[in-house]
């Protein structure tokens, strides 16, 4: 006979069993954080019980507006595809719910199985891959020592809400994977580092600090190619007091110049590799935020 099993988001009494899972990622660290503490209001972990014990969990974001599926586990001994396939749609169901644009998720190919999967959800693939690029605390190192000098002529800073219109113009130039999704809650000037060229912007770097961990969502730019190593450098710089441990760091297709000099700064990659594709939902409707939900699956 099963065991009773039931989805639900996480509260401060499920903290501590989280933090005994093999957690193989650099979240493990901020669990209490992200459930109870500064991040709560981010963050979603839905968790999934069996007699009281934590047997799986999906951890989801929620930025500018934006649900992002950050990632699954599930125990060895519990494995289970249905387990997995539940613990997904309960997060998509959740964000539907608590976001005012969609839902971002990623996969390591075209044709995999989560992408047949995410579609019958309603998912969308956008057609040109990501590079996407994981920064530990050795490549950090590497990456501030090479003390890599900006462009004379260009100035990086961050961006004040002056900034609005002339960021909202690079949307117009099309070479970013999130042109089809610009929405007015990604212009939060503390979200954004803009290059200067001749009092113009021509580049903007979207992103986010949360604990230890600097995400770089996304950038824009006039020249669909234009390289911004040096802008991520100043902004670690201007963030060299916030004790940054990691960085991940999305690229658009057109950045192979980007790419090429960060590889020589030994990133991680995710298990496939650092190419991924995008997927994406968007919110036919505003919704209500709901409470706690929770229910049996078994």
């Amino acid at each position: 006979m099963n065991a009773s099993r039931e989805i639900g988001l996480a509260t401060s009494k499920d903290v501590v069993q989280l933090k005994n899972i093999k957690i193989p990622y650099q979240f493990k660290s901020t669990v209490q954080e992200e459930i109870c503490g500064e991040y709560s209001n981010v963050f979603r972990w839905i968790i999934c019980k069996e007699d009281g014990k934590v047997i799986g969990f999906h951890r989801s974001k929620i930025v500018a507006g934006w649900g992002i599926l950050a990632g699954i586990l599930i125990t060895p001994e519990s494995s289970d595809i249905w387990l997995a396939n539940n613990l997904s749609r309960f997060a998509i169901e959740d964000l539907t719910l608590n976001t005012t644009e969609g839902i971002l998720a990623w996969a390591e190919s075209p044709d995999a199985h989560k992408v047949k999967l995410m579609k019958r959800y309603g998912f969308e693939i956008f057609p040109d891959y990501i590079y996407r690029l994981i920064f530990d605390k050795e490549s950090l190192e590497l990456f501030i020592n090479k003390k890599i000098i900006a462009v004379t002529d260009l100035t990086w800073r961050s961006s004040n809400f002056n900034d609005y219109d002339q960021i909202i113009k690079l949307l117009n130039f099309k070479n970013s994977f999130v042109d089809s999704l610009p929405n007015k809650h990604s212009t939060d000037k503390t979200r954004w580092y803009v290059c200067i060229e001749n009092e113009r912007i021509i580049a903007a770097i979207n992103w986010w600090l949360h604990s230890d961990t600097l995400e770089i969502h996304f950038t824009l730019s006039e020249e669909s190619d234009f390289d911004i190593t040096s802008g991520l450098y100043c902004l670690l710089l201007e963030l060299k007091n916030k004790q940054i441990k990691y960085i991940n760091i999305n690229l658009e297709k057109a950045r192979k110049m980007t790419l090429i000099r960060l590889l020589n700064f030994k990133p991680k990659t995710y298990r496939h590799g650092y190419i991924s594709y995008l997927l994406y939902k968007k919110n036919k409707c505003l919704h209500k935020k709901v409470a706690n939900p929770c229910v049996n699956i078994m």
